[in-house]
């Protein structure tokens, strides 16, 4: 595998599974609009979101022993977190490898572009672009910051 440059993520776009689970995090790295790293060779994908989710393409058991040993072993030393996106029958070629944790995950998906009532805001609220200042002062479980390795 080998790690790909920003300028050719845009390579592996007809790469991506687009009913995989969670199929926009791969896509919005390999688009460019959020910040993330691509390895791939002639038969595989692996897109590592900056968030710490990682999307495997190319369902080889060389690529999941790669995975194993690049990034899930007890060796491993990763700047962020890293979890895998795998289906039930490939997340037994992880089962009983020490310091892994595996558990189910369900991604909802938007029906599409619908007709929805203008929006309308109340004297006390507005809709402004998040700058600088302001993302310093969102909080809660999942916040910019967490998705997005700088500010706007």
């Amino acid at each position: 595998m080998k790690k790909l440059e920003p300028a050719q993520y845009r390579e592996v776009l007809s790469r991506i599974d687009p009913a995989g689970c969670g199929a926009v995090y791969p896509y919005s790295v390999a688009e460019g609009l959020q910040t993330g790293e691509i390895w791939a060779d002639d038969r595989s994908v692996l897109i590592w979101h900056y968030c710490g989710f990682a999307f495997p393409f190319g369902d080889t058991a060389e690529l999941h022993a790669w995975i194993y040993r690049q990034f899930l072993s007890e060796e491993a030393e990763l700047p962020r977190r890293f979890l895998l996106f795998v289906s039930e029958q490939r997340a037994a070629d992880y089962a009983g490898k020490p310091g892994l944790l595996a558990e189910e995950r369900c991604f909802f998906t938007h029906p599409g572009a619908q007709k929805h009532p203008p929006l309308t805001q109340d004297e006390q609220a507005g809709i402004r672009e998040i700058d600088r200042e302001l993302l310093g002062r969102l909080t809660g479980r999942i916040t910019p910051p967490f998705s997005w390795s700088s500010p706007p």
